[in-house]
């Protein structure tokens, strides 16, 4: 699906990094999908699993300088 939207483009940036996606459209799916996934087990801790929240799996990593 095609969408046109206004975003702040220091926001998805940001969000590309930490996500280390490197594209907007798989930055932003990435977001929905985590977005999703936080919401669905906040309403039903019981029935939907736990998120993975361990950042440790998304950090990007940095050349050592």
């Amino acid at each position: 699906m095609r969408l046109n939207v206004h975003l702040d483009e220091e926001l998805l940036a940001r969000a590309m990094t930490v996500s280390g996606q490197s594209t907007k459209k798989a930055t932003i799916e990435e977001a929905l999908r985590v977005l999703i996934r936080r919401r669905e087990w906040a309403v039903a801790p019981g029935d939907a699993p736990e998120p993975d929240l361990d950042r440790r799996k998304t950090r990007v990593k940095t050349p050592a300088k």
